[in-house]
């Protein structure tokens, strides 16, 4: 069974920041407790964890609280942004091969989220779930950038007349109705069963305006082998990751980890250099994790959290932990209740 990689590329990074036309002081607040470093944001394809991402997410949210953040992100992230995926899907023949690309390599875009399809007599059903691993805010930006995003496609490829026949949402009405009926220029219902957009079956038919099959397929390629380097690279961190968390409070150095993969030390630092992180980098992103995770425990002292992360003295937690995250282990836990 193949291990869901722990990576992310930088993309969905960087197209936010463009979409929003985001300034230099508005990108370093956004990548605050991120550990990514701005000139990082125009590699599209240099790694980063999905912790790193999400916290991008989260910033994001904070820095631009205006509601509906993720419909209007949606419709100016244009199918092109999304690179390689993008070109296949404008490269298609056919709406069945759009949809197709689109599925098959969601996860280089928002590994968050399901996408499923169904087709019923007379619509063409898109069905969005969250899979559970970001905080609710956050699967509610990715759930509305995803749709929105969908409807624009459609109407990149089938013109303005294209419109929804339905829009069903799993969650309550968060305030700002205009705001949805707008976007998907028709009334959306809340509290439904399933994240639904629906659009008429009839465009299955219809050939689309510049399908090229070379361009088609030479996309898709580029997109497997995006995907697969993802998968080479989260073999190896995994692997390091593992030993880490299973070797209690106390942190194993880089060689007992080597020993333990049965490499050495060199080369151990030589592959996780080739995977563009460090040793360091994956002892921080376990006592982080490890870190929030105490820190949830309102019963555990922020003595005790330091201690299980294995640090001596509380005043070295500290300093670690506003590195990693831009506040204090106290600030954190604070923010954390008041969800």
């Amino acid at each position: 069974m193949t291990r869901k990689p722990l990576l992310r590329y930088m993309h969905m990074i960087f197209v936010c920041t463009h979409a929003l036309s985001c300034d230099e002081e508005q990108l370093v607040a956004l990548l605050t407790g991120t550990g990514i470093d701005p000139g990082q944001v125009a590699e599209l394809y240099s790694t980063l964890t999905r912790e790193q991402e999400i916290r991008f997410y989260q910033n994001l949210l904070k820095l631009f609280p205006e509601p509906g953040l993720g419909l209007r992100l949606g419709k100016l992230i244009r199918v092109e942004d999304t690179g390689p995926m993008g070109y296949a899907q404008l490269a298609s023949k056919n709406i069945q091969q759009v949809i197709a690309v689109g599925r098959k390599y969601l996860d280089l875009l928002v590994p968050y989220l399901r996408w499923d399809l169904v087709l019923s007599d007379a619509e063409i059903i898109h069905r969005l779930s969250d899979r559970g691993e970001v905080p609710p805010e956050v699967s509610r930006f990715l759930l509305e950038m995803a749709m929105s995003n969908i409807k624009v496609g459609g109407q990149v490829h089938f013109g303005l007349n294209c419109i929804p026949t339905r829009v069903g949402l799993n969650y309550s009405d968060p305030g700002y109705p205009t705001l949805y009926r707008r976007c998907f220029e028709i009334p959306v219902q809340f509290n439904q069963p399933a994240n639904e957009i629906r659009i008429k079956k009839e465009y299955l038919d219809i050939r689309l305006r510049h399908p090229d099959s070379l361009t088609h397929e030479s996309m898709k390629t580029l997109c497997q082998s995006l995907v697969a380097r993802l998968e080479i690279k989260s073999d190896v961190v995994q692997d390091v990751i593992s030993v880490i968390c299973t070797s209690g409070p106390m942190v194993p150095s880089q060689e007992e980890v080597a020993a333990t993969l049965c490499v050495s030390s060199r080369s151990l630092r030589r592959r996780l250099k080739e995977q563009e992180f460090t040793f360091r980098n994956l002892v921080d992103q376990v006592r982080m994790d490890r870190a929030k995770h105490g820190l949830k425990d309102p019963d555990c002292t922020i003595q005790e959290v330091a201690d299980r992360c294995g640090f001596s003295e509380l005043r070295g937690f500290y300093s670690a932990f506003h590195r990693w995250t831009g506040i204090s282990p106290a600030a954190w836990r604070q923010d954390r209740s008041a969800i």
